[in-house]
């Protein structure tokens, strides 16, 4: 499908199609998906705090002569708390967000290889309108002068006027031709510019002057049938999708997650106060 130096229709198509868009913003949208489902490994709530005091006293006051006039609290604390995996939940939810962003990948696929074929069957249409339209005009030519021969030999008395009349009706029918042919290319332009998301005014400067229709390579390397299989994304969806469909593997431990969630806290807490004696403690627990 070159194009005499200009973008061809189908990398158009893969920069400008909406439905094309649309799969590759489910992609981040389920890569974003697999992205929360891991995090519910880690703990789901983090907290940290932190403080500074600062305490003077004045001088004028009484029994201060031998006493801390002064008094600094720095503490510090970090509070975090996870539900354990002891039943499997939160693997189970990865298996199916990582399933079911294979399938979001695959499904962009399939809509890829199916936008290339309807962009590459409109464009070759295209020029295939353009080539009849080009041969009709030519035929017209043709048959308008082989009207004016049958005519001038009619009138001469060389032919009978049944020359005449198949000349016109050939001419006539080929005339009537031209409008389906051009209406059919119209429609097949509207058909790649919505495919192209573009209106269809905008397509001349990518078709540029009409060209002759595209010939299909001689040869074609497949590969293995089994492997054409493989690669096929409407034969690779269906399994990611069973997969992403069940989040759990075994409802029996889906049941007991939901019925007994296992649950963590670990809270560490420092304090430093400085005086003229200094004091430092510090206390942790989990459970």
């Amino acid at each position: 499908m070159a194009n005499g130096g200009r973008c061809s229709p189908t990398r158009s198509a893969y920069q400008q199609n909406l439905g094309l868009r649309i799969a590759a913003i489910r992609i981040l949208e389920a890569r974003a998906q697999l992205g929360i489902a891991v995090g519910n490994l880690y703990p789901q709530q983090q907290e940290a705090s932190g403080g500074v005091v600062y305490q003077t006293n004045s001088e004028n006051q009484a029994n201060t002569a031998f006493g801390d006039l002064s008094f600094t609290n720095f503490d510090i604390g970090l509070d975090v708390a996870w539900e354990v995996d002891f039943w499997g939940k939160f693997r189970r939810g990865i298996e199916s967000a990582d399933a079911n962003f294979y399938s979001s990948i695959a499904d962009y696929d399939d809509v890829l290889v199916s936008l290339t074929a309807d962009v590459a069957n409109a464009y070759v249409l295209i020029r295939t309108f353009e080539e009849r339209l080009k041969l009709a005009r030519s035929n017209v030519a043709i048959q308008q002068r082989s009207m004016e021969i049958a005519d001038v030999r009619f009138r001469n008395g060389a032919t009978t006027e049944l020359d005449v009349q198949q000349a016109k009706t050939l001419l006539f029918n080929t005339q009537a031709s031209i409008p389906r042919l051009e209406a059919g290319l119209r429609q097949a332009k509207n058909a790649l510019g919505i495919l192209l998301g573009l209106p269809p005014g905008d397509l001349q400067g990518l078709l540029g002057e009409p060209a002759a229709i595209p010939s299909a390579p001689d040869s074609v390397a497949v590969g293995i049938p089994a492997d054409l299989l493989r690669r096929r994304p409407d034969v690779r969806i269906p399994r990611p999708v069973k997969a992403a469909s069940t989040n759990c593997s075994t409802p029996t431990a889906c049941s007991l997650s939901a019925a007994r969630p296992s649950t963590g806290r670990c809270s560490i807490t420092a304090a430093s106060e400085t005086t003229f004696a200094s004091r430092t403690h510090a206390c942790s627990s989990c459970w």
